[in-house]
């Protein structure tokens, strides 16, 4: 194949759907990318192979505003598991079949007994396909889909029983290829099928799992030891801000885009406690727990969520409903979607209360939803009717508590506690809100898994966010739900058994003596400036860690002092000094504001 465009999935190569790799943006051919040039480039193995440049830009922007990225926890088995595939091809290092070969005697099983039951049921037909050149397996054979277009051949009758009869119908055959067949044992069984007709496509893949749920609980999988991968808690922390200038080049510090390295010298510590096995046949299955309401949400990862906030005391997690997703970006626009009225005539205006994160308006606009729009800052919003308040407290970027600022009868409030951590602030109360939102990046360091949850208080909203993923993304990988399940653990366990040693910290008291020295550091670094100042902030009781003691963010809001520097004068005076951070400019009280990221650099190097 030789197109402008071409889109691949680790889901139909392998069969490992729950890696979410590849088939995320498979529905928006426009809006998905990852740009590679080899088909195992280590910076993604769900890919698209695209030929124009400007293309590729633009499809990596609309994936770092819609997920702020791809896990590479999954990407990294991904490329274990198409590494093993290649190999089984080569000759000389084939033991038995190649994964191919054996994949396609499956399927060739599987669609004789499927037209056999088919032409039993006589209620429906099969298409008819020609034989064609393969030139891989150098022979000819008919194509055999992973799925079937049933053709029901009773107009009337099915006019006249509807959609039940038709579900009934598929469970018979595959209740009767089960009866005829073992094989099911070993495969799953919407591996065998995915029957495509005017049906909704989620809810008989429900009907399917129930009866797969008994199958899978009787597996005999033989697992092979090259299909195992290692991740250790800070094996994705590989980046640094500082960066080392070649000779005779001056050394820029760049702080536009935090990096959690700060936490890396924790994990490193703690060794192989979360380090986690992924067999090669685990996340076949879209499914986590069909039951559930977030039906690709990992339990052992709810369960964490929830003895987290428990043991931190920082949210109300009881008659709630937990959403998982790729990341906060990707919950904040599931929240923006269920929040909104679908049958309005107009588009739910989105604010939040100056300064506010910088992404909020380009994450809120991107899609250019007839749903929503940004409105921009709550403190100027004057419109009359339904709005969506965005709460961001601790606010990032600078670092105060925040409440609603409209306050009108027709508001929606979404809380983002991201940074509601005892290492960046005192845990005065438990959240109690209708909907907030969390990331496993702000509280231990790991962004690279882009695993975020959303902790509702109603069910209807709860369920509008899981098919906002759904659609989106189709569920969130379950490799680094299971790994940020671990990750959790530890951290959990670290607040609630005894120290081993005088020297051993809980990880958040570890963490906040970190975060301690580094504002003390930076602090005086902007003092011996004198051209910015840092916010104040009044100390606070902590029920978490017993004391009282002032905010420190893991961000810095920078005033600038010469209230008569212009943009492009303090940009040049940026560029002068060899610095860079995200800029934001308020001419109303002629401040010049930065944010910069204090848990991503060495801050007394400033």
């Amino acid at each position: 194949m030789d197109h402008d465009l071409m889109l691949f999935t680790v889901t139909k190569t392998t069969g490992h759907a729950g890696m979410r790799i590849g088939k995320e943006y498979r529905e928006r051919v426009l809006h998905f990318v990852v740009y590679i040039s080899k088909p195992l480039n280590p910076i993604s193995s769900n890919w698209a192979i695209v030929k124009d440049t400007e293309v590729a830009q633009k499809m990596t922007k609309y994936i770092e505003l819609s997920t702020f990225g791809v896990s590479r926890n999954s990407k990294l088995p991904a490329a274990k598991v198409l590494k093993v595939v290649s190999k089984s091809c080569e000759p000389s290092s084939r033991e038995g079949e190649s994964f191919f070969e054996f994949s396609h005697h499956q399927l060739a099983r599987r669609w004789e007994l499927l037209r056999l039951a088919v032409q039993m049921s006589g209620q429906f037909s099969l298409p008819e396909f020609s034989p064609q050149k393969c030139i891989f397996f150098e022979r000819e054979f008919k194509p055999q889909p992973a799925f079937a277009w049933l053709n029901c051949e009773h107009q009337k009758a099915q006019e006249e029983v509807g959609t039940l009869l038709t579900v009934l119908a598929l469970y018979l055959v595959l209740k009767f290829l089960k009866e005829m067949e073992k094989i099911f044992c070993v495969l799953s069984v919407k591996q065998m099928l995915l029957v495509s007709i005017a049906l909704n496509v989620s809810l008989f893949l429900r009907v399917i799992d129930v009866s797969e749920k008994e199958i899978l609980n009787s597996e005999n999988v033989d697992v092979s030891k090259n299909m195992q991968l290692f991740l250790s808690s800070s094996s994705s922390l590989f980046a640094s801000t500082g960066i080392e200038a070649p000779d005779g080049w001056e050394r820029v510090i760049n702080l536009d885009r935090g990096d959690p390295l700060m936490y890396e010298k924790y994990w490193q510590q703690m060794g192989d406690k979360t380090t986690i096995v992924i067999p090669g046949w685990q996340s076949l299955s879209y499914f986590s727990n069909a039951s559930n309401i977030c039906w690709f949400m990992e339990p052992k990862f709810a369960k964490e969520v929830v003895k987290l906030h428990k043991v931190v005391g920082n949210a109300i997690t009881e008659n709630r409903h937990i959403v998982v997703g790729t990341g906060s970006s990707q919950l904040f626009q599931a929240a923006l979607y269920a929040l909104s009225a679908h049958d309005a005539s107009k588009t739910i205006s989105v604010v939040s209360a100056s300064p506010y994160h910088s992404a909020y308006p380009s994450i809120t606009d991107f899609l250019k939803s007839g749903l929503y729009k940004w409105a921009g800052d709550a403190h100027k919003y004057k419109k009359r009717g339904p709005y969506i308040e965005i709460v961001t407290s601790p606010n990032n970027p600078d670092g105060f508590i925040r409440q609603s600022v409209v306050n009108r009868s027709q508001g929606i409030l979404v809380h983002d506690l991201a940074y509601y951590w005892p290492q960046y602030t005192s845990i005065s109360f438990p959240a109690n809100h209708d909907l907030m939102l969390f990331t496993v990046s702000t509280i231990t360091g790991h962004a690279g898994m882009r695993i975020g949850w959303a902790i509702v208080k109603d069910k209807e909203v709860a369920k509008k966010m899981t098919k906002y993923i759904e659609l989106n993304t189709l569920g969130v990988s379950r490799d680094s739900q299971l790994r940020a399940a671990k990750v959790l653990k530890v951290v959990s366990k670290s607040c609630t058994e005894p120290l081993s040693s005088s020297e051993d910290e809980s990880f958040f008291e570890f963490n906040h003596r970190q975060l301690a020295t580094r504002w003390k550091l930076l602090r005086l670094a902007v003092q011996k400036s004198g051209q910015f100042s840092l916010p104040e902030f009044s100390p606070q009781n902590c029920t978490f860690l017993g004391r009282e003691f002032k905010p420190q963010p893991a961000f810095a809001w920078l005033k600038c002092e010469h209230h008569k520097i212009s943009s492009p004068k303090f940009s040049a005076w940026q560029k002068k000094t060899n610095w860079v951070a995200r800029s934001m400019i308020y001419l109303s009280v002629a401040e010049i504001g930065s944010g910069v990221e204090v848990g991503d650099c060495e801050v007394g190097k400033l």
